[in-house]
């Protein structure tokens, strides 16, 4: 990057070398930002998974009272039994 825009601040004064210079680190800082914009929400993924595997039973828990549903009452099954029989 650096020689590039040396040469060209060599051969041509300075203008031609900044724009060179000026394009490259852009490009560069593009490229590097987008990395980062992709890789973001996939390494907060993976620590996320890391601490959720740290506490298994948490997890379990919440299967457990979910009970095959898409969404859950927050009541436990029993209770859920209940307030089904009540209606």
């Amino acid at each position: 990057m650096l020689v590039v825009a040396q040469a060209g601040v060599g051969a041509a004064g300075g203008g031609v070398g900044a724009i060179i210079y000026v394009l490259i680190v852009s490009v560069f800082v593009l490229i590097a930002f987008t990395v980062a914009w992709i890789s973001f929400p996939i390494v907060v993924r993976f620590i996320w998974n890391v601490i959720r595997r740290r506490h298994p039973m948490a997890e379990s828990d919440a299967d457990r009272r979910m009970d095959g549903r898409l969404f859950s009452t927050g009541l436990d099954p029993d209770q859920q039994a209940e307030k089904n029989n009540a209606t």
